[in-house]
């Protein structure tokens, strides 16, 4: 259970500082990358605070398309990362 808290905030503050996402600005692809990415981490600030905001509301179709590409993956390296899955030594 400490892993699970420790990792959550470890996520939390990461998205803070590297992707907080602002209402007034207009995201372009490269933010979409960054905001799928930081989805769940991103989710879970939001839940305790309302104001954070998981998805920009101003943004471009490819940034829609690389959120969402970039959110799969970001939500399978979390859930990997709670389940201890490592990759296989070759």
């Amino acid at each position: 259970m400490t892993r699970l808290a420790v990792f959550a905030v470890v996520c939390c503050l990461f998205s803070w500082l590297l992707c907080n996402i602002n209402p007034d600005k207009c995201y372009s692809w490269y933010a979409g990358i960054w905001h799928g990415l930081f989805i769940v981490p991103n989710f879970v600030r939001h839940i305790f605070v309302h104001s954070v905001l998981v998805k920009a509301e101003c943004h471009t179709t490819a940034y829609n398309v690389f959120y969402w590409i970039f959110g799969v993956l970001g939500f399978i390296r979390d859930a990997g990362a709670l389940l201890g899955v490592r990759p296989r030594p070759h």
